[in-house]
């Protein structure tokens, strides 16, 4: 936003469900215009996810990630309880992301306090096509109608939905041939 001000449009997480002193440590922009989200917390917006999520470039939990026990600490000294977390992420080349903090697990595995996750891209990547790259024609249509692509790029790994005016599923085509 212009000047500082709030963007409210962004979803502010109001239930990670976590104790008072435990927080969001880092964020990470990622390839599909998402965000990579670590920190010390053990639901995020309603989901159990341990001290990461992926939301989308709202601030929305993206489901489809980290679905299991996350990251994670066991310490050698139960008298003293540290908790898990996640303190950085930076972003490597080609959707890859190195992860550190406090932590010795990572879904169950052991692991050292730096790790590389890799493929957290959902959608298409920079090639996004636009609207305008789409002709669909006749419109409105009596139910057939043809759909012309005009991008640069060729569509791959590709889903086109078709659906009617309350937004019902007519059609999906995978890797549809323009």
């Amino acid at each position: 936003m212009p000047n500082g001000l709030l963007d409210t449009s962004f979803n502010n997480i109001v239930s990670l469900n976590l104790p008072s002193y435990l927080a969001i440590g880092a964020i990470c922009k990622t390839t599909d215009g998402g965000k990579l989200i670590g920190g010390a917390f053990n639901y995020y917006d309603g989901y159990p996810r341990g001290n990461l999520v992926k939301s989308d470039a709202n601030g929305f939990i993206d489901t489809n990630y980290f679905k299991g026990s996350g990251i994670g600490y066991v310490n050698s000294n139960p008298s003293v309880i540290l908790p898990a977390g996640v303190s950085s992420i930076t972003k490597g080349l080609n959707d890859t992301y190195f992860i550190t903090g406090r932590f010795n697990r990572y879904d169950g595995a052991t692991v050292k306090p730096l790790i590389k996750l890799k493929g957290l891209t959902s959608g298409l990547l920079n090639s996004k096509p636009r609207l305008s790259s789409f002709a669909l024609y006749p419109n409105p249509s009596n139910g057939s109608f043809s759909i012309k692509y005009k991008g640069e790029q060729p569509l791959k790994n590709s889903v086109l939905i078709i659906s009617d005016q309350t937004g019902r599923k007519i059609k999906n085509l995978i890797n549809p041939d323009f």
